[in-house]
């Protein structure tokens, strides 16, 4: 005979998989009425439909029930619902205060993917991973609010890993300038956030908003000042500073947004330019990343004979219609990650070296 749990599961599986589409629409309509969406992350048949799919094993609309739950208000308590069948705990703070057992979830990937997606979790999670008190912080979001839940959470390995492996936590983290330097100022953690490829996307891929203001505090400036990555190019204070400091410039490397700023602001390429290096010699090459600033006026282009540069998306664009000062950035606003010189002896490429 059926239990309680069992029968809930059942009309769950059939309210929701029993039409793909449909499915959908229907919890898209029992989160939207708030009495409702109570009721069902309080029904553990019900949200171990969404969160209990085995790995590999999802059908067609598995991805969507999931994301619009775990997007929603009750995720949290949806989460801790279903969290009781694995373990006897009475609070989320209970749960996620033992390193050990965080370490447990995190290593179970059908666990992680519902944890990992709660805001609560992740962050009581890292932060003890962290060595730090869950108790102190009530999600991911006061943990990247917090300069020194960041510092720690930066320098442990494992807490990094449990952030990389969580679109929620990264979602978190850019938003947070806080964050994002923490993570810049720590050559582990960026490595940890670069091992996960959709994670490295998002991080790469924030704001101008909070690129401006991690600029800024990796140059010890002061981020209030400083409204978005615009405002920190348009300043030969703030750029004089950020051309000084390796991981303020390291950052901006790794953001397309950043770079793209920079490009669109002589002021900047101005404060690049009074610390540029030249390479000199005929076919002298280097590699690393680079901010290409000018290409003596002579240097013909060949990928295979002449001079060249490969940027950081693989491509090796013509350089002969950008020879000009600051031209070739201004065009492709990307780093360099290797630098040749043409063959005479007189040729040169001008540079800025990130990081």
């Amino acid at each position: 005979m059926l239990g309680i749990n069992q029968l809930d599961f059942m009309s769950y599986a059939t309210a929701f998989k029993s039409n793909y589409r449909k499915g959908i629409r229907r919890l898209e309509a029992i989160l939207s009425n708030p009495t409702h969406a109570a009721e069902f992350a309080a029904n553990l048949g019900g949200v171990s439909v969404v969160l209990g799919v085995p790995i590999g094993r999802e059908d067609r609309n598995s991805d969507a029930l999931l994301s619009l739950l775990l997007n929603s208000d009750i995720a949290d308590d949806a989460v801790l619902t279903w969290m009781h069948q694995f373990y006897e705990f009475t609070t989320w703070d209970d749960l996620m205060g033992n390193s050990a057992r965080v370490q447990e979830m995190m290593n179970n990937p059908l666990l992680w993917r519902a944890l990992g997606g709660s805001k609560k979790a992740v962050g009581k999670g890292v932060a003890t991973l962290a060595g730090l008190s869950c108790a102190s912080y009530a999600d991911i979001d006061v943990v990247a609010a917090s300069q020194t839940a960041m510092a720690a959470v930066a320098a442990s390995q494992t807490a990094m890993a449990a952030v990389a492996a969580s679109q929620t936590a990264m979602t978190a983290i850019v938003a947070s300038p806080t964050a994002m330097a923490a993570i810049w100022r720590s050559n582990s953690a960026v490595a940890a956030v670069q091992k996960n490829t959709t994670a490295w996307k998002t991080f790469t891929g924030a704001t101008s908003a909070v690129m401006g203001k991690t600029v800024a505090i990796l140059a010890n400036l002061n981020p209030a000042d400083y409204a978005d990555m615009t405002a920190v190019a348009a300043s030969s204070t703030a750029m004089a500073a950020v051309a000084a400091s390796k991981v303020a410039t390291g950052a901006i490397a790794a953001s397309a947004t950043a770079l793209a700023k920079i490009a669109g602001s002589t002021t900047a390429l101005d404060a690049l330019y009074a610390k540029k290096s030249r390479l000199t010699g005929a076919s002298a090459s280097k590699s690393g990343k680079f901010i290409i600033l000018q290409i003596s006026g002579s240097s013909a282009f060949s990928t295979s004979q002449y001079g060249y540069a490969t940027l950081s998306d693989g491509s090796q664009p013509d350089w002969g219609s950008y020879l000009g000062k600051y031209e070739y950035f201004k065009q492709f606003k990307m780093v360099a990650t290797f630098i040749k010189n043409d063959t005479e002896s007189d040729d040169w490429i001008d540079y800025f070296s990130c990081g």
